[in-house]
């Protein structure tokens, strides 16, 4: 049986081999096909072998393999009907195997589990060991369909391998593309998308897109029914533009290609399309028909070259700058228009070289030759490969800028040296400083060699104070004949300036032509300086050439004038207020020195020598008035001869008010010597003097003298402002003198009254020494003895009622005894005179608080001062200041306590008396004592102001009194007697 069937199984097993081999190649085969293309593989054939050639071999081989494998599954049929148990087994390893087998996907799996198949039904040793039982017929045979079924799964495998990788590299393909691709039905159903095409229409994934009509996604749903309609009709539709919605609403431009696909009855089941996003491309051609049109209408100019610089477009715009045709221009050479700074061109044409842009001016040239100012910048134009094909400039007629420029540049120039000039303007204050600046400001400005500043005075006469580069006689011709020039309408009030370009171009006998030309001047500016809309002075410019005026020149210069109208203005009130400075500070200080002097000597010597001082004369005098005399002579001088006023005349009242009512207050002699009769000829002449000025001094309608000042060897004539301040100084000096009159006498007044008072306190003191001496001496002893008669009468009477009467007789003398020393003691303790202030005070505050019922306090200080005698007035002032004192304490303060201390500090001697009573109205109280209401507060002043001291007295309601007196002791203290 073995043997029998060892032919089929052979033949079976070189079936299946043969069939492997086959489905290998022809899966090889298709593979290729599917990968490449039907395109690529033709192409990829041999010379001569037509790809319909392969088809047929294919065919060929199929069939060829079909029956192969069908004779050899007849041989396995035929085995296994012979087969014992075992080969039963064997099938159903086989349909085991062919189970896993078709499970399987991947070719590397398949051997390994063919093999395992093998190993399960066959023993290892079978196989290991060729030639045993185990490799009989039937296991041969078993091999044989295992390794048949292998083939198969592997043919299997690697073509579904292949077509995995076909269906792999086509979705890649149709995944990855960069434009819309989709797949749709006739009815409007979207088959499928590629990524590109959910992202061009804006869905948030394919799956909602899918879920989309597409009939909904056109703009114009008429469009998608035309397409479908195309379709149908041509099968291809190439570039149609359409509208579609995004899924945002928004409408965008899509450029569609379609192709449809049909079924056997040629019906069309799907189109697959490609779409493209045109919206962007759309605005590109837009904006680039735009463009042209903006080249075209243009206000710039337009010229492209290639890059050998020949012209092939210009735009209107260029031919209505240039006056060139377009047509005459294309082909000329782009390098005739226009020029280049030196080293431009070269520089243009490395950046265009290197693909750069160059900005820059070109002065270019018109048909008719005129030349321009152009702004251009020059730029190349590259293909696709960054090569420049052509150059385009665009420019700009900058003509008028370049202009506007120049006249903006001279102008700024010109403001800034206007700047620089106005700063040195400013800084002049007196009027020569500042017409000098306006002069030099002015040939800053125009840059004329020469210039002269001209100034108007109140009568319209007209002057030059200032001059550079002219002659002494050409500025006195110019004066003598001013009337005469151009420059007179500016007496007239004429605000325009007077421009002379050139001399030459004016009449021969001109009057100006003449005296330019003598002093070598071609052209001349006049400026008008003006204030307050009228010409107060003018500036002139000369030039030794022609010289005309440009706008920029006429702008700076009439703001120039403007500023020197101010500065002029600012110069006359600095000096207007730098005379009333010097003229108020002369006043000031001569009102200082004369207020502080009172004496009138003095008085009359500070007048003289600030006066002189003020007026910058060699000397001045003061004559008073003297009503005994009637007349005014010299009382004081500064600068002329020690003795000089003992030889002046006195001039009469008579003369002066003459004089007065020929000339007033201001006595003008502007030469001494051309005056006839004058008083007191000879000494002024002696002394040399030329101008005599006398300013009368009055208060209040009374005559007080002249104040006079001298000038000496030449005449001098004084100013408006000179004679102003004199006649101030002259009233100063008026009450100057009044008050000093006012003081002596006040003075005089006061030195009277004083030795009077201070005689009178001698003389009161005197009189209370006396009178207490006499009461104490006199009348005392007197008592005494009448005491001593009644004692003794007492005594050898007999009578009781007589003896009565003589003890109430010794008891009223004895009062009255006691009463008149007290009175003595009252009015001048003899211990003031015997024994020093010290020690008359303690007894008197002691004796005064015992009969006021008062708690005095006395304190004196240094101790050494109760072992020194004071002067007696000062003593006796001390003791009268505490008696009055405490006298009004007792009278009127209602007070407990009072305190008393004296005390030596730096030669002074300081008392002081406080109490704790109600106190009073100290300015109430003087006033009242004024009046002679009341003597104690006046008593007081007077005696600590006789020996040159000083009082105050402090008090309030409920607040207490104190009195406090500052004596100096000078010399006063002299050794006393402790």
């Amino acid at each position: 049986m073995h043997a029998r069937l060892t032919l089929p199984v052979r033949f079976a097993i070189l079936g299946v081999t043969v069939t492997a081999a086959l489905a290998y190649l022809f899966g090889l085969i298709l593979s290729r096909y599917v990968a490449e293309g039907p395109d690529a593989f033709a192409a990829s054939l041999p010379p001569g072998i037509r790809i319909g050639d392969v088809r047929t071999l294919v065919w060929i081989g199929a069939f060829l393999s079909f029956g192969i494998l069908f004779s050899t599954l007849y041989a396995l049929v035929s085995v296994a009907s012979s087969q014992s148990m075992a080969a039963l087994r064997a099938q159903e390893a086989l349909l085991r195997l062919s189970r896993t087998l078709q499970g399987l996907q991947e070719p590397e799996a398949i051997v390994p589990a063919s093999f395992a198949a093998i190993r399960e039904h066959l023993r290892p040793e079978a196989i290991a060991r060729p030639g045993s039982r185990a490799t009989s017929d039937d296991n041969l045979f078993f091999l044989s369909l295992v390794a048949n079924q292998t083939a198969i799964a592997l043919e299997r495998a690697q073509a579904r391998q292949a077509t995995s990788q076909a269906e792999g590299r086509f979705r890649t393909l149709f995944e990855g593309v960069p434009v819309g691709l989709y797949r749709a039905t006739p009815e409007g159903k979207i088959l499928d998308a590629n990524p590109a095409m959910v992202q061009m229409l804006g869905y948030p994934d394919r799956e909602t897109l899918l879920q989309t009509d597409l009939s909904t996604l056109y703009v114009h749903p008429e469009e998608g029914r035309g397409l479908v309609s195309r379709l149908e009709r041509e099968d291809t539709v190439r570039n149609l533009d359409i509208q579609l919605h995004r899924y945002d609403g928004i409408r965008i431009w899509v450029r569609q290609s379609a192709r449809a696909a049909r079924n056997g009855a040629g019906r069309i089941e799907y189109f697959e399309g490609v779409s493209e996003d045109i919206t962007e491309r759309l605005k590109a051609e837009e904006q680039l028909r735009k463009l042209s049109q903006a080249v075209e209408q243009s206000a710039s100019i337009v010229v492209i070259t290639d890059t050998e610089e020949n012209i092939e477009y210009v735009n209107p715009r260029f031919t209505e700058v240039t006056g060139y045709a377009p047509e005459g221009m294309v082909g000329a050479k782009a390098t005739r228009l226009g020029e280049f700074a030196p080293g431009d061109y070269q520089r243009v044409r490395e950046r265009l070289a290197a693909g750069e842009v160059w900005k820059g001016e070109i002065h270019a040239f018109k048909k008719n030759g005129e030349r321009y100012w152009e702004m251009a910048a020059i730029s190349p134009l590259r293909d696709a490969d960054g090569h420049a094909t052509h150059y385009i400039k665009v420019g700009e007629d900058i003509t008028e800028r370049k202009r506007a420029e120049e006249h903006l540049n001279l102008l700024t120039d010109l403001r800034h040296r206007l700047l620089q000039v106005g700063e040195r303007l400013n800084r002049r204050l007196s009027m020569a400083e500042v017409l000098e600046a306006i002069g030099e400001g002015a040939m800053a400005l125009t840059g004329a060699s020469r210039a002269a500043v001209y100034t108007v005075t109140g009568d319209r006469t007209v002057l030059c104070p200032w001059f550079s580069g002219l002659s002494p006689q050409h500025v006195a011709d110019i004066l003598s004949h001013v009337r005469e020039m151009p420059g007179s309408r500016l007496l007239r009030g004429s605000t325009d300036p007077v421009l002379t370009p050139d001399v030459l171009d004016l009449p021969e006998d001109s009057l100006l032509r003449q005296i330019a030309s003598a002093d070598g001047i071609r052209a001349g500016t006049l400026w008008p300086i003006i204030y307050e809309a009228h010409p107060i002075a003018a500036v002139g410019c000369y030039f030794e050439a022609p010289h005309h005026v440009h706008d920029a020149e006429r702008e700076v210069m009439l703001t120039f004038a403007r500023q020197a109208a101010v500065a002029m203005e600012n110069a006359r009130l600095y000096e207007e207020s730098r005379r009333e400075t010097v003229r108020a500070e002369a006043l000031a200080r001569v009102a200082a020195r004369l207020n502080a002097e009172l004496d009138l000597d003095a008085v009359l010597v500070a007048v003289c020598e600030e006066t002189a001082r003020a007026l910058n004369v060699p000397a001045a005098a003061v004559r008073l008035y003297d009503s005994v005399r009637d007349a005014l002579v010299y009382a004081g001088a500064h600068g002329l001869p020690a003795d000089f006023w003992r030889y002046v005349r006195s001039s009469p009242r008579t003369l002066y008010d003459r004089l007065m009512r020929e000339q007033g207050a201001l006595i003008v002699a502007p030469d001494v010597r051309a005056i006839a009769d004058v008083p007191n000829a000879g000494l002024y002449a002696a002394i040399d003097a030329r101008t005599v000025v006398t300013a009368v001094m009055q208060r209040e309608d009374t005559l007080v003298g002249g104040l006079v000042i001298f000038s000496f060897e030449q005449v001098r004539h004084f100013s408006e402002e000179e004679l102003t301040l004199l006649r101030g100084l002259d009233d100063q000096a008026a009450q100057a003198i009044t008050n000093a009159r006012l003081f002596e006498q006040v003075r005089a007044g006061r030195e009277r009254l004083e030795v009077l008072s201070r005689r009178l306190v001698e003389v009161q003191e005197d009189e209370r020494r006396g009178i207490a001496r006499e009461l104490h001496d006199e009348i005392g002893q007197a008592l005494t003895a009448v005491k001593i008669d009644l004692q003794t009468a007492q005594k050898v009477a007999g009578a009781p009622a007589l003896a009565a009467r003589l003890a109430d007789s010794i008891g009223t003398v004895e009062l009255t005894l006691q009463r008149v020393r007290d009175l003595s003691l009252d009015l001048r303790p003899p211990l003031l005179d015997d024994l020093g202030l010290i020690a008359a005070l303690r007894w008197y505050v002691d004796r005064q608080a015992r009969r006021a019922g008062l708690t005095v306090y006395f304190s004196s200080a240094p101790a050494e001062l109760e072992e020194m005698r004071l002067a007696p007035d000062l003593e006796t002032t001390c003791f009268r200041v505490v008696q009055e004192a405490i006298t009004n304490v007792m009278r009127h303060a209602r007070a407990r306590h009072v305190w008393v201390e004296l005390r030596r500090e730096d030669d002074a001697l300081h008392l002081a008396v406080r109490d704790d009573g109600v106190g009073f109205d100290v300015e109430a109280a003087r006033s009242r004592a004024a009046r002679g209401g009341s003597m104690g507060i006046l008593g007081i002043q007077e005696r600590v102001l006789l020996v040159g001291g000083e009082v105050a007295i402090e008090s309030a309601p409920a607040r207490g009194t104190e009195i406090r007196a500052r004596m100096p002791t000078s010399t006063s203290a002299v050794p006393g007697i402790k």
